[in-house]
């Protein structure tokens, strides 16, 4: 089987290798994206002890919870129990600074990612015209139509445009599953701000 890719990659020539390369880096950025994404989500007995904790007016117990929970929306209610004695709106707006702060972190990479996976299949288009190219050049020079003459362009035409659309396609998908992820989190961090204030 590695036989089989090493001499897919020959055939493939320089661009396939750059196609290559690029999917390693999007696929990299990808599970690092996951990792970090899954351990960013809220548990909902966090929001549901939180709550209880608030009702109660058990702020120091709400606070302790917070710095022991990993996630945005506990460094979100942490700030809000800080800040709890301050005017509701002055509570808000901090609260709104802190998710203004979160949200950086939680879309670094999305773009880099969506740029590469744009990228693959332009490359791959790139890798069918240097085929051709070679193709062509062929003719010119040979003046020949033996199939083994043109077979090296022709595969390295084929190869690459199957490449770049091979990678692309899972890279796309990836990238719309993760910025949905990025969504949920974000969704999770208003909600749970309004129903703190509301409790508040």
């Amino acid at each position: 089987m590695f036989e089989a890719a090493y001499e897919s990659a020959l055939k493939g020539g320089p661009v396939l290798v750059v196609i290559i390369l690029t999917s390693v880096t999007a696929f990299t950025l990808i599970i690092e994206r996951w990792i970090f994404l899954s351990r960013q989500r809220t548990r909902p007995e966090f929001l549901r002890k939180f709550f209880d904790l608030e009702r109660k007016a058990e702020y120091s117990g709400a606070s302790e919870l917070c710095a022991e929970t990993r996630g945005p929306v506990a460094r979100i209610m942490q700030v809000g129990i800080t800040n709890r004695q301050d005017e509701k709106e002055v509570v808000r707006e901090r609260i709104r600074e802190v998710i203004l702060e979160e949200l950086p972190g939680l879309e670094r990479y999305l773009s880099t990612i969506a740029v590469l996976g744009t990228i693959m299949p332009l490359l791959g288009l790139l890798g069918t015209v240097t085929g051709m190219i070679s193709t062509f050049n062929v003719l010119s020079i040979a003046g020949t139509t033996d199939p083994n003459a043109l077979a090296a362009g022709i595969s390295e035409a084929l190869i690459t445009t199957e490449a770049g659309l091979i990678t692309a396609i899972p890279t796309m998908l990836f990238h719309n599953f993760l910025s949905n992820k990025v969504d949920r989190l974000q969704l999770e961090m208003e909600s749970s701000t309004t129903k703190f204030l509301n409790l508040l």
